[in-house]
């Protein structure tokens, strides 16, 4: 597994890291998902989270979206939509 993924608490227990780059018509999108632990609806919200606060926060400011998914036990998928041009 990558070293630069591996010290996220929600994937320390993950075996693989799958990334997916891609354009639409007018769009970058950017997938990671991991099979680990999976983040806590209550983990992707809180104040301390400052990683994932500064990632939401740079997102919105070039008027992308954000969006975090973890399932107990299943894993975490980061999903990033970003406007071309």
């Amino acid at each position: 597994m990558d070293k630069n993924f591996v010290w996220y608490p929600s994937i320390k227990d993950a075996t693989s890291v799958k990334r997916k780059l891609s354009e639409s018509r007018d769009r970058l999108l950017l997938s990671v998902a991991d099979n680990g632990t999976g983040i806590a609806q209550n983990q992707i919200n809180r104040p301390t989270s400052t990683g994932l606060t500064s990632m939401r926060e740079r997102i919105l400011e070039v008027e992308g979206e954000f969006v975090i998914e973890g399932i107990d036990g299943k894993g975490t998928t980061v999903s990033v939509s970003v406007p071309l041009g």
